[in-house]
């Protein structure tokens, strides 16, 4: 579910299908989603605020410089309050 339509753009820098490793670069503009994790993510903020909250309720939020995990099995929301333009790397 996303609250509202939203444009992404990304840039994969890295894939290995072998080792299931993908990273590069993403940007958004604001907007709000469910989210499912079934991969670990690791994120690195170049630009933006970012908002995390699991289905218990619980919140997190990340600004420009802020490093995080989003782990396998994260089941609540990400919310870029801000454009946000992240670095990530995705484990499956």
């Amino acid at each position: 579910m996303v609250e509202k339509p939203y444009q992404s753009i990304t840039w994969r820098h890295f894939s290995n299908d072998d080792k299931q490793l993908t990273a590069g670069v993403w940007e958004a503009g604001p907007h709000k989603e469910r989210c499912h994790c079934d991969y670990d993510e690791l994120c690195h903020l170049l630009e933006g605020q970012v908002r995390l909250t699991d289905s218990a309720g619980n919140s997190s939020t990340f600004e420009a410089g802020s490093t995080f995990v989003v782990a396998a099995g994260f089941e609540g929301t990400w919310e870029n309050l801000t454009d946000v333009r992240k670095v990530y790397v995705i484990l499956r």
